[in-house]
């Protein structure tokens, strides 16, 4: 694994919990890359100016009402970071 260190950290059930329900209700995937990919979200964002985030709202609204996802692997991504993203 290229670019990422194992750790051990103590989580809340409740958001251990969570994070397994969203891959269990996508059809399978892995918790870990989904709580890696909530973080990388929250940095990244937190550091977004109003423009930008509206820019990526709007962008995500057009995309979710009009393009379809090419395979399944990417429409259970797809559905994961969008609830990520609007919790």
């Amino acid at each position: 694994m290229t670019g990422k260190t194992r750790i051990t950290i103590r989580l809340d059930d409740e958001v251990l919990g969570w994070f397994r329900a969203q891959v269990h209700a996508a059809g399978g995937g892995n918790y870990q890359s989904l709580i890696n990919l909530a973080l990388r979200q929250h940095i990244d964002r937190s550091t977004d100016s109003l423009e930008q985030t509206l820019r990526r709202v709007l962008r995500e609204e057009l995309r979710s009402g009009s393009a379809r996802p090419a395979s399944r692997a990417r429409a259970k991504r797809d559905i994961l970071q969008r609830k990520v993203v609007n919790r």
